[in-house]
């Protein structure tokens, strides 16, 4: 029979003294199934794969051949205790230790030891070397050693024909650290090698989500799903994306599919966690949460959601608890930030709602929502000058550009050109006056790592706060071509704002969310473009939406429905918009003029006179209050 799978030729390298055979028909029977499962295999379907080497092994239980096989597959599955059973066997039959080194060196990698991987990996034969050392590199990424694992799967590229595998694990090593340009080429050449070759397919997928965004990803996911419908990365991938996108039918179908295959998948339980929390099912989200069994405790993304089914459950110290460890780990996480502050809030507790948002408010691009907890925080402690100040920016639609938090200060010791590092030190340039300087690194590092978008960001970044708006956006474009993200969209149409380009700037807000249409921030950019550019009903339009995503709690978003009913001549709905935001802000100066006006419109004047009396202490520099006023009197 012809080896048509790379695994079975390690057989042929086997020393198979001692292996006790089958009968002739038993034998038969196993090197047909190991043929199937090959060829199952190379098509990519993995699961089918296992089916069939099972059926060998079955057949004829010393086949060295099929356990070796078997445990190839149980690999790509991440069964580790499966795969090294299997290899263990393998080696008590007589398969030669160096011929399944590579194979036991990734089952003790999958098993979480890294050290014994690499010394595993060491020992493989000459025949396994690329394989050896795609363990010995992903070995050190799970150490932190990120030189190391580059200078293995350099070596791979130089001293062998790099196979699909290689070069999706390297894609995946460039996603991991940034260097997207690099990872697109990778995954690139992975699939052009292997078309079926399904993790090179779902890496793939999870790049044009970066690049292009979540329609863009599904078929490459589906494409996936094709070679192997069961393959549980890739339905948890088009699930996810799905669910992002909106369709909680396909997450939840997607999921199920997972959970039929693996009761125990701890990534299914969660998103339809998630999915319940975005309907309100709080109390389901909480019991689907424990199904995980806390396999997923220590990512971020999981502590949110249980705050937020915390704080959901009137339970603010629980949530207060899980979340000051993620900020305190990850003080950029501005999400963990404005949750801990709700947290804070809810428990009573002003000055730990402070501290935890002022970080935020000392952002330009701070959020509306932050700013106005921050505001009533401060209103509440008795500072009624900072407080006013806080709610007004609360108030004021703008499209905001998202920047880096800057909380942590540069360390010396680490390379300033280093990515990692770059934020604090130019931060901290900036910070004493010295943006020349700053900007010089910037492009430094741009200049290191020109496939990284981070690097075009900061150099956009420091630009655009210079005043240099076109080479901002210069810089943000080269961004947006590698990682259309969120905040490098925001950046993006930001900054083509304020170049004067208004058009191409609610294009790229537009572009966005045709892939991405359940972005709060950039729905909420747009509505503020539009309210700028007076389309009250397309305005109007985003803002319910936002309103029916987050709910009716954001002062600033009931406020701009309010004044875009106003400009329709809708008093009554401006009129209910206007007093619920008051209710929430009612010491924030443009929330307390607009009700003033839309009490004007509805024919209170008395009403009318006293909110906008109220608005004018409020800020009396503000000339549109005085004139609301003077015309509130007549």
């Amino acid at each position: 029979m012809r080896l048509v799978s790379p695994v079975l030729a390690v057989a042929a390298a086997m020393v198979l003294g001692g292996a006790v055979w089958a009968s002739s028909s038993d034998a038969d029977a196993a090197r047909a199934a190991l043929g199937r499962g090959a060829r199952f295999y190379v098509e990519g379907n993995v699961r089918a794969a296992r089916v069939e080497l099972m059926n060998a092994i079955k057949a004829d239980p010393a086949n060295i051949a099929a356990r070796v096989a078997q445990a190839q597959v149980l690999l790509d599955l991440e069964d580790a205790e499966g795969a090294q059973a299997e290899l263990d066997r393998a080696e008590a039959l007589g398969a030669r230790a160096d011929a399944i080194a590579h194979l036991k060196a990734h089952a003790r990698l999958l098993a979480g030891d890294a050290d014994g991987a690499l010394a595993l990996a060491a020992t493989a034969a000459p025949m396994q070397a690329q394989y050896a050392a795609r363990i010995r590199a992903r070995a050190y990424i799970t150490k932190g050693d990120l030189a190391a694992a580059k200078a293995e799967f350099d070596a791979a590229l130089q001293s062998t024909t790099p196979s699909a595998a290689l070069w999706t694990d390297i894609g995946r090593f460039r996603l991991e650290t940034g260097d997207m340009a690099g990872a697109f080429a990778a995954a690139a050449q992975a699939v052009r090698l292997a078309p079926r070759n399904v993790k090179a397919l779902v890496l793939s997928g999870e790049l044009d989500r970066h690049r292009y965004g979540l329609g863009a990803a599904m078929p490459w996911f589906r494409r996936a799903l094709d070679v192997d419908a069961n393959n549980i990365p890739a339905l948890l991938q088009l699930a996810a994306t799905s669910g992002d996108a909106g369709d909680n039918r396909a997450l939840l179908d997607l999921t199920r599919r997972v959970l039929s295959l693996d009761q125990g998948n701890a990534r299914a339980w969660y998103l339809q966690a998630v999915m319940a929390a975005r309907a309100g099912k709080f109390d389901l989200a909480r019991g689907l949460v424990q199904r995980t069994a806390g396999q997923l405790d220590n990512e971020p993304a999981v502590r949110l959601l249980q705050a937020s089914i915390d704080l959901q459950a009137d339970a603010p110290e629980r949530a207060i608890e899980g979340l000051g460890l993620l900020v305190e780990q990850q003080p950029a996480n501005l999400a963990a930030r404005r949750l801990l502050g709700l947290a804070f809030w809810r428990a009573g507790d002003l000055d730990g709602t402070i501290t935890a948002l002022s970080p935020i408010a000392a952002r330009a691009d701070a959020d509306s929502y932050s700013l106005s907890l921050l505001g009533r925080a401060l209103e509440a402690k008795g500072d009624r000058l900072a407080a006013a100040t806080i709610l007004e920016r609360a108030s004021s639609p703008q499209v905001r550009m998202a920047q880096p938090l800057t909380l942590v200060a540069a360390d010396p010791a680490v390379d300033p050109l280093d990515t990692r590092a770059a934020v604090p030190w130019m931060a901290a340039q900036m910070a004493a006056g010295q943006p020349a300087a700053a900007l010089q690194r910037a492009m430094l590092l741009r200049a290191r790592n020109a496939g990284a978008p981070a690097a075009h960001v900061m150099v956009g970044d420091i630009t655009a706060q210079m005043g240099n708006w076109r080479g901002a956006v210069e810089a943000y474009r080269v961004a947006a071509n590698l990682d259309f993200s969120e905040s490098t969209a925001l950046r993006l149409a930001r900054g083509l704002s304020m170049s004067g380009d208004a058009a191409s700037a609610i294009g790229v807000v537009n572009l966005y969310l045709g892939q991405n249409p359940q972005s709060v921030p950039m729905r909420l950019a747009r509505a503020d473009m539009r309210m700028h550019a007076q389309q009250w009903n397309s305005a109007i339009a985003d803002l319910e939406i936002v309103r029916d995503r987050i709910g009716s709690r954001d002062a600033a978003l009931l406020n701009n429905l309010a004044w875009a009913y106003l400009q329709l001549g809708d008093a009554g709905k401006a009129l209910a918009f206007a007093e619920a935001a008051y209710a929430l802000s009612p010491n924030n100066a443009s929330v307390t003029a607009t009700l003033g006006w839309a009490r004007h419109k509805a024919g209170n004047r008395k009403g009318a006179v006293a909110m906008l009396v109220k608005a004018h202490a409020l800020a009396p520099a503000d000339p549109a209050i005085s004139r609301q006023l003077a015309q509130a009197r007549l």
